[in-house]
């Protein structure tokens, strides 16, 4: 069984998951960069080229190939706007929101100066906004669970695991 991280854009889903993965001694995979093994060049390139409907189509994909693994799965924040991949996210049992206040999440974008965000330079905060609001709902829909970022890594990685542990899941020591 997959833990699948939702969430927007600097909720911390690789952060988290990287943890959480090595707590539950679990693989972790970020699906974007799966993606970008699949398809050769980085995504932003490939979205440039051939557009966010053919992106969706590898995204739905890897994801499909990957849904059924014992491993953390960090997705990219826009994964719940497709209907396939909606699909295959209402089948998994454990799907996580990480959650966070949309100002809190674009001060950390900003600050990011190493993973420099297409949608981020491409939108200005009211666009993020908007982009923010249409997914919010889409995250809810998905997630068994819900955790609010606005603490620790550790406590976050411990709500995670008590929702993990009431699957019925034990925890590899």
């Amino acid at each position: 069984m997959a833990v699948i991280l939702l969430g927007f854009m600097a909720s911390g889903k690789s952060t988290v998951g990287k943890r959480l993965a090595a707590h539950l001694d679990l693989p972790f995979i970020d699906l974007d960069k799966e993606v970008e093994s699949s398809i050769g060049i980085p995504i932003s390139d490939f979205f440039a080229k051939y557009g966010q409907e053919a992106f969706r189509h590898v995204e739905t994909e890897t994801l499909a190939k990957l849904i059924d693994s014992q491993a953390v799965i960090s997705t990219g924040g826009g994964v719940v706007e497709s209907p396939d991949n909606k699909l295959l996210l209402k089948n998994n049992p454990l799907n996580i929101f990480l959650s966070a206040d949309f100002n809190q999440l674009y001060q950390r974008i900003e600050r990011d100066k190493v993973n420099i965000r297409p949608l981020f330079i491409n939108n200005s905060k009211e666009g993020l906004q908007e982009i923010f609001e249409r997914r919010l709902p889409l995250y809810l829909e998905l997630a068994h669970s819900e955790v609010n970022v606005d603490k620790t890594v550790d406590k976050i990685i411990e709500e995670i695991i008590g929702y993990y542990q009431a699957l019925g899941i034990e925890e590899e020591e």
